[in-house]
């Protein structure tokens, strides 16, 4: 998707607490609305899990949609000429800040270690029974004298597959 296409989205966004941004992204009939939901998501997990941080304390900081790599494709012309056609990328950057005030959210993770530590545990053991490569027998599932659909085969051949009239 072309940077200037997902500028018109994003543009919109700074400044925002993220979920007025989540919020936002919903109304909106854009194709760039997803890739940005999915970034800003993914921006919010990454906080919360890496940093102990509210999700109601973050807000979008700077957010900026940069040229990706081009794609550069072919179209034929006429008169024997062709044009090439430019399948534009952006790579969007997402930086999230904090309220000022906020403060970190106590761990899950420590809270079940601690209470994981104070459980006794108790060992068990199991006999392990050493048995020589001779003694396994390995079955091989047989494939002959079964039909197409037994063998995980479709009906459809491989010509219909080529010559079908339905493109794409």
């Amino acid at each position: 998707m072309s940077p200037t296409k997902v500028r018109l989205v994003i543009n919109q966004l700074k400044g925002k607490t993220a979920d007025e941004a989540l919020n936002y992204l919903r109304f909106i009939s854009k194709s760039a609305v997803n890739p940005v939901a999915k970034l800003v998501n993914s921006g919010i997990a990454n906080a919360e899990n890496n940093f102990q941080l509210s999700r109601n304390d973050l807000f979008i900081k700077k957010i900026i949609a940069n040229d990706g790599p081009i794609l550069k494709r072919w179209r034929p012309r006429a008169h024997g000429r062709s044009t090439m056609i430019a399948k534009r990328t952006s790579h969007i950057e997402l930086i999230l800040g904090v309220r000022p005030g906020a403060k970190p959210v106590a761990s899950k993770a420590k809270a079940t270690a601690e209470s994981v530590k104070a459980k006794p545990t108790s060992a068990v053991k199991e006999e392990v029974k050493v048995v020589s490569p001779a003694e396994v027998k390995k079955e091989v599932p047989q494939t002959a004298g079964r039909g197409p659909e037994e063998r995980g085969r479709s009906q459809k051949g491989f010509l219909n597959r080529i010559f079908n009239r339905k493109t794409g």
